[in-house]
């Protein structure tokens, strides 16, 4: 730690460092720490004639330092102390004032978690005068902290932040120089010992408790006692527990620590805790002392301070000494990571950084440009520009108990691979992630911290890359920012010496040209400032793709970082190891492509249309893995795959182009082909063999065997003990099994992991890396080959416990089977063993054996453990079903019959179960539900045998499922033609035009024609409901399309209105539909015309809802010619249609425009309208607006106020006009001028006294719009305390309609506590109840208010408790205010019951007897919402510990509710002990046998009077069971 002294200084204002003390100890331990006194040197420096200072001179590491004694406590004495010290010593730029001060016991901002000990060294990052303000009649007024005293300037706060960064640093030599100090005076600067640091309870003053007879210590005017807590007697119950001075912890450490934060002064000693706490929260500060105002605005000031007591009535004098040593030794090892910039630059050299900065960030710009480092590389090594890549990111929801149970695992494919932003939260584009976003708690925020994970394979990289391109080519966040610097995490590199800015931006870039060299060091130098960082934007790339630890200096450094940045974004793979950083503004997930990418993205990877047009007509026939190929890294394998394929196919003639589309239909081939063709690329790579792409896969194997048994022991061992991040340590494990099993591992082997393409590491030294699969399913995959490789061999399964070093148990893959299948870890992995095993039995029966393991497993599937609610025994054997092939096997045609016979036994049992035809649809929507079992249901319907009901069947098919066989649609065509109803018919033709394919022309060609029958039909309901049909069809052929445009000229005026409205709907119509469509323009009729305009503007408004553009040129163009048809209903209709279509062209503008003086009234009414959308709007139309203010129609001058409404700014003449119009005859026409004047910026005097005026209009919606326009007025003022007084008196008005908007402003307020005990007061008042629940919508829970809300629910006004458990559920609330809530449910009525358990919905835990009081309830509950909060609470998880009853009710209760809609679970009897998954989570209901035995009996009987079809159900198994059997004892 040692330093450079500097060299004496020869005259007194080279010293650039000043340190004032108070007390002569604080004096004494400083003189202690100068490495170098001057005081015995020749040169004497002397001081002005008015200084009156004593002072020490010496240097401090590489600091020239003075210190200067206090003569007196206090901060006018400092203020004279500083004053004369830089009179004399005038080259001063920074002040320490360090010694002893009072602590508040906690951090406030951390609260316990972080504990302030007697002892522990302060640094202030702020000052707050606490004796700063006016006294008045009513009392006194403190001036607001930091606004009075002014903020730490530039050069302090670049120093904060930096020293923040490295507070560990700090720490450690901060106690070597209080070590040292302790060797030289082991006297004064003794630890006391813990044992004397006592906080007792803020409410436990340090006076008698019981009056004395006599006290000649006592401080009547104080309040306390003088005498020792000792002799006083304080009671030790109200010491509070001290987490840091438990020396039972293994962990526990007496050291001092380091605090940052704000720092209160006055001219007062504080000895009250109560006065502490309410001073600490009110300003934010930490610590109290009685020097540091007096300096602060004289001098840049940092206080160094440690903590001699905590400020209460207990404090004395035992730690002040100590406390003195600690604070120099933390101005010491401040000083000694503190270096001073060099002197004040002249004018010529601050416009030289700035040139220097401009310089360094143009070079960082053209870094990023060049190199292609803004592009993405595909596995085939091409290079693909970012703008044909996309980002999709949803918003993480942490408050929804969606994201509550984030963590657990679902069956669902769809959601366990996150595809959709509705399987997280809110969809979010990428260029709005920097704008203002509304919360699910109802606050605001304008994102600058921002927190993005996604799993690997998802484009994390791709989202850094494109972050990067937007803000350099098209200016995102350019207003926000002036740079961006990119940090890729894993090219950091730890450094023995302390890190910083300038090697953060060397590893991350590795710069070696001399540009670079030349501007370095000044900008980095930069990052310290936090002006400078304020406009930069940091892009932190791959947090989970480093090695933090704990002691690495660049751990300390990056903990500051990430914390102390304003900007920052982080990218991150989900459970990695975080750094302990604050919260983010903005938590973002990174999800799978949209369908639409999918196809633009094929088109960017494949040139060829023909092999484009064949990959896409295979994901629309197989909907599964179309959303496999959602995952980016999917994607580019497929592309990969299938082009490679199609090369190949080319040169050999003997092989068929279409054989890649017959080889992949399910995820399991689909794999299969892609880790081939993966494995070929790596052989090829390794230089392994010439022509690899000639191999077969056995060959493959054989070839890649040792790096393949690697990959598949690495996916298998990691999958069972839930790892997907592989350390050394995992690695080794592994490793080290591998080679003591015979597998002879190259040394080193991890080479090894690097060359395959399946695996991806951290950019670290090879011995530290860390290995994940490209994406999870990958890793699922060969989990999946290496258990159906000992299935196939009976060999067992080791399974290593990687975390447990030498734990490992071997167990028979049936057992694994019988154990883990309802796990829904594995769901994905048990469809790929599946599809193995069917892939190996087929190619035994290649070879003449006659192994049956495909059979034998589905019979282990259906044997026990048996799911007593059966869904999920069935929805597993579902998911596996569908990665079965069309096999010549007749034994496994008859597997495949048996397992669909199940499955529509299933649908059946659940549609009588629930009477719900939704069920049926919901069972189709599963992609892997068979279709066999589907044609089964439509073959009984053309035999009239009804198992479920005919039509509901059809809709179920045409709503929920999403891709059908060609075998399928050959049975759907049986039902055309007049035989069948009308809705048959067209929920027939519908399927057939959604589902068939270029290959299925002549069933296409008959559900044309029956469908252009229908649209001819004589009836005209039939017509229509023909036209109706086509609503929502996409993909309806050109021909029924043209159907649909005929009927624009239909007679009956209902079939060309639902004509138009179908045509409104879509997005994909062709050329040919839309030249037709204009073409009916020139109709004769103009009802047709009409019809045809109703139309375009329907279809223009749904491409632009949609995103997918506007209306094309041609059309338009067509609409523009219609504004001048000779009929004005036409005309009206023309103005109407581009209403619809988003921002109209300049052209059509200008055309409007001219309407405004069209003779029909209804016509410049409608243009109004239609211009008042625009936005931006043309001068020229403003002014014809501003003038149509005065038409002689009233409906036209109200349409033309409102079209001001989004007039920004409002011009002056236009105020007028509708100033004028606040006065007009006609009620809608005041209204209307009321809503424009909403954009007026400042609103004048003269309408706000009209708009006053107007509160007593005689129309309510004058009213109305009168108090909504002033209520946002005031809201928006400047005062904020004047906004809510003002706001609170319209709450109270005599009309409803003044009160909702002043509630809706109010909850856009911050508002203060008094005023939310206020409106909390107010809940009494029925008339204002749900006003004040509006008002308090957005507003913190104080602890003041909860007494308040609590005492509301002992009333007996049934809507105000429910009003107060509405106002609860939006917090989590303390666990005294849970146990006092659920003691009101006993004997409670269904008002209470559902106030209550509406209070605790935001609960996440609960004590047993909490849960026990709950459960009680639930037989009244008859909506769940008892059961949610117990779920919330992990209620399975405590079910050990509550009594038999209780513990009967929850069971009962829950079988009775089992898999419905909300509660989704899987429970089984195995070894004995009952076993329950629900939300993907494993709890253990019993372990005693007989216990086991009842509970199974109970939930047989239960559902066995719920679904009758059980037994017929269970006797359909038993037979694959005893079949089952007999293979195992095979």
């Amino acid at each position: 730690m040692a330093r450079n002294l500097p060299q004496q200084p020869l005259r007194r204002h080279e010293f650039r460092i000043g340190i004032v003390c108070a007390l002569s100890h604080e004096a004494n331990m400083v003189n202690m720490v100068f490495d170098k006194s001057w005081e015995k040197s020749n040169i004497r420096y002397g001081q002005t004639a008015r200084d009156l200072n004593a002072y020490t001179t010496g240097a401090i590491g590489n600091h020239n330092a003075v210190l200067a004694y206090c003569p007196a406590a206090g901060n006018n004495s400092a203020t004279q102390v500083a004053c004369s010290m830089l009179s004399s010593f005038s080259g001063i730029e920074i002040v320490f004032v360090v010694g002893i001060c009072g602590v508040m016991p906690f951090n406030i901002h951390l609260g316990k978690s972080e504990e302030i000990l007697l002892g522990d060294c302060i640094i202030s990052t702020g000052v707050v005068q606490l004796d700063l303000g006016r006294e008045g009649p009513a009392g006194f007024k403190r001036k607001d902290g930091l606004d009075g005293l002014g903020r730490p300037d530039a050069q302090v706060r670049g120093l904060l932040t930096k020293l923040q960064a490295n507070r560990s640093t700090l720490t450690q030599e901060m106690i070597a120089h209080l070590q040292t100090l302790q060797i030289r005076d082991p006297a004064w600067a003794a630890y006391p010992g813990a044992l004397y640091d006592r906080l007792y309870k803020s409410s436990h003053d340090h006076t008698h408790h019981q009056p004395p007879e006599s006290c000649n210590q006592c401080d009547l005017q104080l309040g306390i006692c003088n005498k020792s807590c000792r002799d006083l007697g304080c009671d030790d119950q109200y010491l509070e527990y001290r987490l840091r001075l438990d020396c039972n912890r293994l962990d526990y450490n007496s050291s001092p620590r380091i605090h940052f934060g704000r720092i209160g002064s006055s001219n007062k000693v504080l000895k009250s805790a109560t006065i502490r706490d309410s001073l600490a929260k009110a300003n934010d500060v930490i610590a109290f002392e009685m020097e540091s105002a007096g300096i602060w605005d004289v001098c840049p000031t940092i206080v160094i301070k440690a903590a001699c007591d905590y400020a209460d009535s207990h404090k004395n004098k035992d730690w002040q000494q100590y406390a003195a040593a600690v604070a120099a030794a933390g101005l010491k090892s401040f000083l000694y990571n503190f270096d001073l910039p060099d002197k004040v630059e002249s004018s010529d050299s601050v416009t030289s950084i700035q040139e220097t900065i401009r310089e360094a960030d143009n070079f960082l710009r053209n870094y990023y440009k060049t190199g292609n480092r803004l592009q993405i590389e595909r596995l085939s090594g091409e290079k693909l520009s970012l703008n044909q890549c996309y980002i999709n990111l949803a918003m993480v929801d942490r408050s929804d108990q969606k994201q509550h149970a984030s963590g657990n695992l679902s069956s669902s494919l769809r959601a366990r691979l996150k595809l959709d932003a509705s399987d997280i939260g809110q969809h979010v584009p990428l260029e709005e992630i920097f704008e203002s976003k509304r919360l699910a708690d109802g606050t605001t925020v304008v994102p600058r911290r921002i927190f993005i994970q996604g799993r690997a394979g998802v484009g994390k990289s791709t989202f850094c890359k494109k972050i990067v391109n937007e803000f350099l080519e098209n200016e995102l966040a350019n207003s926000l920012f002036d740079r961006l610097l990119w940090i890729p995490l894993r090219r950091l590199k730890s450094k023995e010496k302390d890190f910083e800015w300038s090697d953060l931006i060397q590893d991350a870039h590795s710069f070696t040209d001399p540009t670079w060299k030349q501007v370095r060091e000044t900008y980095s130098l930069k990052f310290y400032d936090p002006a400078f960082l304020d406009r930069t934007l940091l892009l932190f790339d791959g947090l989970d793709e480093i090695s933090w630890k704990q002691d690495d200096k660049m751990y300390d450094f990056l903990q500051g970082i990430l914390n102390e940045s304003p900007n920052v974004i982080i990218t991150s793979r989900p459970q990695a190891n975080y750094l302990d950083m604050r919260s983010f503004h903005l938590e973002l997930e990174t999800i799978g492509f949209l369908p639409e990418q999918i196809n633009t993205y094929i088109s960017h990877c494949i040139p060829d249309l023909h092999i484009i047009s064949e990959m896409q007509s295979f994901m629309i026939s197989k909907p599964l893995i179309k959303d496999l190929l959602r995952i980016p890294i999917q994607l580019d394998a497929f592309c990969y795959v299938w082009a490679l394929t199609e090369s190949l196919n080319r040169k050999d003639t003997n092989e068929l182009s279409g054989s890649r589309r017959d080889s992949i239909s399910t995820m399991t081939t689909l794999y299969q082909s892609i880790s081939l063709e993966l494995s070929k690329r790596d052989i090829a790579r390794l230089g392994f063999i010439g022509r690899p792409h000639e191999l077969m896969e056995f060959e493959i194997n054989k070839v890649l065997k040792i790096e393949l048994k690697l990959v598949k022991e690495l996916a298998f061992q990691g999958l069972i003990n839930a790892i997907t991040e592989f350390n050394p340590k995992h690695q080794d494990r592994i490793g080290s099994f591998l080679a003591h099993n015979g597998v002879l591992l190259p040394t080193p082997y991890r080479p090894m992991l690097e060359r395959t393409s399946f695996l991806r590491c951290s950019d670290l030294e090879q011995s530290q890396r860390n290995y994940h699969f490209i994406h999870l399913t990958f890793q699922e995959f060969f989990a999946a080959k290496h258990f159906a490789e000992h299935w196939q061999e009976r060999t067992p399964l080791v399974c290593l416990q990687l975390t447990t070093p030498g734990t490992r148990q071997e167990v028979n893959p049936f057992d694994f089977l019988r154990k883990e299948k309802y796990n829904p870890r594995y769901n994905i992995f048990w469809r790929f063993v599946t599809g193995l095993i069917q892939m190996q039995s087929e190619e035994q029966n290649q070879l003449g054996h006659n192994h049956n393991d495909i059979i034998a497993f589905f019979d282990l599937l259906h044997d026990k453990p048996i799911d007593l609610l059966r869904a999920g025994q069935y929805l597993l054997a579902m998911h596996c079903l569908s990665e079965l092939t069309d096999s010549a096997k007749q034994a496994v045609r008859d597997l495949r019959q048996r397992q669909e016979h199940l499955l529509r036994m299933q649908v059946v049992r659940e549609y009588r179960t629930t009477g719900d035809w939704r069920s049926i649809g919901r069972g189709f929507s599963e992609n892997e539900f068979p279709e066999g079992v589907i044609r089964s249901f439509l073959r009984s319907f053309l035999q009239y045998e009804h198992d479920l009901p005919f039509e509901e069947t059809l809709k179920g098919i045409v709503l929920w499922r999403k891709s059908l066989e060609a075998k399928t649609l050959v049975v759907v065509s049986e039902f055309l033609g007049n035989t069948f109803s009308t809705d048959i018919r067209l929920s027939a033709c519908i399927i057939i035009f959604e589902h068939c394919t270029p290959e299925q022309q002549d069933i296409l060609a008959r559900a044309v024609q029956d469908y252009y029958a229908m649209t001819k039909d004589s009836t005209w309901r039939i017509r229509s409901e023909a036209a109706q049909a086509l609503l929502y069809d996409r993909r309806a052929p050109e021909e029924a399309v043209n159907a649909v445009i005929a009927l624009l000229k239909d007679e009956n005026d209902s079939v060309r209105s639902q004509a138009s409205i179908t045509f409104g709907h879509r997005l994909n119509l062709s050329h040919g539909n839309l030249v037709t469509l204009i073409g009916v323009l020139q109709d004769g009729d103009y009802r047709v015309r009409i019809s045809a305009l109703d139309t375009l503007g329907g279809i223009g408004h749904s491409l632009e809802e949609a995103g997918f553009g506007s209306l094309p040129e041609e059309a338009v163009i067509a609409i523009i010619a219609s504004l001048q048809d000779e009929n004005p209903k036409v005309r009206k209709a023309a103005v109407y249609a581009f209403q619809n279509i988003g921002y109209p062209s300049e052209e059509a503008i200008i055309a409007l425009t001219t309407l405004l003086q069209d003779v029909d009234h209804e016509i410049r009414e409608n243009t109004a309208w239609t211009l008042g959308s625009i936005n931006p709007l043309p001068k020229q139309a403003i002014v014809a607006l501003t003038a149509l203010l005065q038409d002689e129609n009233n409906h036209v001058r109200a349409a033309a106020a409102y079209a001001h409404r989004d007039i920004e700014p409002l011009p002056d003449q236009a105020v007028v006009g509708l100033t004028a119009l606040l006065q007009d005859e006609n009620d809608s026409v005041r209204e209307a001028a009321i809503y424009a004047l909403e954009n007026a910026k400042p609103l004048p005097e003269q309408p706000v006294v009209a708009m006053t005026a107007s509160f007593q209009d005689k129309n309510n919606r004058v009213r109305e719009a009168a108090r909504r326009t002033l209520s946002i007025k005031e809201r928006d003022q400047p005062s904020r305390e004047d906004a809510v007084s003002s706001l609170l008196t319209r709450l109270k008005a005599t009309d409803s309609v003044t009160g909702y908007y002043a509630a809706a402003a109010l909850a856009e307020l911050s508002l203060s506590k008094d005023t939310i005990i206020l409106l909390v007061s107010m809940l009494k008042e029925q008339k204002v109840r749900h006003l004040v629940e509006q008002a308090l919508s957005g507003s913190p829970l104080y602890e003041d208010v909860i007494p308040i809300l609590l005492s509301m629910f002992d009333c007996k006004d049934n809507r105000l408790i429910s009003s107060v458990g509405n106002i609860l559920s939006r917090w989590s609330l303390p666990k005294h205010v849970v146990t006092i809530l659920i003691e009101k449910l006993k004997d409670a009525d269904s008002t209470m019951l559902s106030a209550v358990t509406l209070a605790l919905r935001q609960q996440s835990s609960l004590s047993l007897e909490n849960m026990a009081a709950l459960i009680a309830t639930l037989k009244h509950d008859k909506i769940y919402n008892v059961y949610r909060v117990l779920q919330r609470c992990r209620v399975w998880s405590l079910v050990a510990d509550l009594d038999d009853q209780r513990w009967q009710d929850l069971y009962t209760y829950w079988l009775q509710n089992a898999n419905t809609d909300y509660i989704e679970a899987v429970c089984y009897e195995f070894e004995n002990s009952l076993w329950l998954w629900e939300s993907g989570v494993q709890y253990q209901l019993s372990s005693d046998p007989k216990r086991t035995q009842e509970l199974v009996q109970l939930a047989r009987s239960t559902r066995s009077e719920q679904r009758p079809l059980l037994e017929h159900i269970e006797d359909e198994i038993d037979h694959p069971a005893k079949r089952a059997c007999y293979w195992l004892r095979r």
